[in-house]
């Protein structure tokens, strides 16, 4: 936690409300003070970010090399390129980065000339759909299955699985949809 800018988990919180931390900065800053015991929700309060923004402060703090971190610092790559590079290994993202900044490529072509989107192979995020999932299915009472999109961060689908049609009348009552109607 190279760039983390307190000692003290209160002098953390008011520089994070200051607003005025590099990237990194708020990376580790973030990462120091879910070490001590922050919730996620509660980081989210301190910060005024979303609940994803705070996780890929979190990930990036974790993921990223020391060398990458300092080119977020200075302000050579941006947050955006930053995550996309936290998604390979340690040992490639030097290189990645050099070629990026030298070419002045946009997030989505890096994404593209790795092979991969990055917005989705990290093993938290999966934990997170899978959690997700198991949530889901516990409060509709059926098996769930999201399946992010690869090409949009946004998009992807989520499928609800039925055994039998009494299950399919089940959800369909669930969400409204009056059969005899149609």
């Amino acid at each position: 936690m190279d760039y983390c800018v307190a000692t003290d988990k209160i002098d953390a919180e008011r520089l994070l409300k200051g607003g005025l931390l590099s990237h990194a900065e708020v990376a580790d800053t973030l990462l120091f003070l879910r070490k001590g015991g922050y919730s996620p929700a509660r980081l989210q309060s301190i910060t005024g970010n979303k609940d994803y923004t705070v996780r890929h402060y979190l990930r990036i703090s974790k993921k990223l090399s020391p060398l990458i971190k300092k080119f977020l610092h200075q302000e050579k790559i941006s947050f955006s390129l930053a995550r996309a590079i936290a998604s390979l290994p340690e040992n490639r993202q030097e290189e990645e980065a050099r070629k990026a900044i030298m070419r002045g490529i946009s997030v989505h072509r890096f994404r593209a000339s790795i092979g991969e989107d990055g917005a989705f192979c990290n093993e938290d995020t999966e934990r997170y759909f899978q959690h997700l999932t198991n949530v889901i299915a516990e409060q509709i009472g059926f098996m769930v299955s999201i399946s992010p999109d690869k090409n949009n961060s946004k998009a992807g689908t989520i499928s609800i699985r039925y055994a039998d049609l009494g299950d399919f009348d089940s959800i369909c009552d669930r969400l409204r949809v009056n059969l005899s109607e149609l």
